[in-house]
């Protein structure tokens, strides 16, 4: 790995530091609103982070207490000796293993079937036929579905998920609810719990935070939505939490 290219930030008021690249792929605050909406339940035994990049949401989730155990899956080989590096400079390399392998081939038989109580994932938004390609190799693999698609992530979820205790949470575009249901419907996951994210009051939802599990519950939890921006353009009390790790 570059040391050199790369950036190191500082998250949760400083208790977690994230090393990831100066250019190419950067995470958002998709993934630390995920780490946040994934943490309801702590104190599970393990957690699987699929695609997992440089670490941030598994490495959020295992600071938070959320679980004991952490396995990242990540494809891109400099963002999976991202994952390492920062498993390490933040001391909790003990409790995680990271893999540099494709979810879709044979080395997923690896993870141990039905074991897992949760799986995160912040997977590629668009399709390879949505708007413009980067020309950055890694902005493109992770942005869009060129080296899986979200039904490659719930299959391997179903796969590894705990059938009764397994959560699958996710962050994905609200203009792609559709596609969204019917990939994890296909994999037999189903919708457990939501939350809309709206940049603004005034605005429509963006992206959805989404819980499914290998059961159908008999209702939907549609949880309060969540606003990134109050009346005068601000970061909203509840993002600067989310931010400050303060949850």
């Amino acid at each position: 790995m570059d040391i050199i290219n790369s950036k190191c930030d500082h998250i949760f008021n400083k208790k977690l530091i994230i090393n990831q690249p100066e250019s190419g792929y950067r995470f958002s605050v998709d993934a630390l609103l995920l780490s946040w909406f994934a943490s309801q339940i702590k104190n599970l035994n393990n957690c699987a982070d699929l695609g997992c990049g440089s670490g941030i949401v598994g490495l959020s989730l295992l600071q938070k207490g959320v679980t004991k155990s952490l396995t990242g899956i990540e494809i891109q080989k400099t963002l999976f000796d991202f994952s390492v590096l920062n498993s390490k400079v933040n001391n909790l390399s003990e409790s995680c293993s990271f893999m540099n392998f494709d979810i879709r081939d044979s080395h997923v038989h690896i993870l141990k079937e039905k074991s897992f109580e949760l799986v995160v994932s912040n997977p590629p938004f668009w399709s390879k036929n949505m708007g413009r390609l980067s020309t950055d190799e890694q902005r493109r693999i992770a942005r869009h579905e060129l080296e899986g698609t979200l039904s490659d992530f719930a299959r391997l979820a179903h796969r590894i998920m705990h059938p009764i205790k397994g959560r699958f949470c996710i962050a994905f575009p609200a203009s792609r609810f559709n596609y969204l249901v019917d990939s994890l419907n296909r994999n037999s996951l189903y919708i457990s719990r939501i939350i809309p994210v709206y940049p603004l009051r005034e605005k429509g939802a963006e992206l959805l935070l989404v819980e499914s599990k290998c059961k159908q519950d008999p209702s939907t939890v549609f949880a309060p939505p969540l606003y990134l921006k109050d009346e005068n353009n601000n970061d909203s009390e509840i993002l600067k939490r989310i931010v400050a790790g303060e949850y």
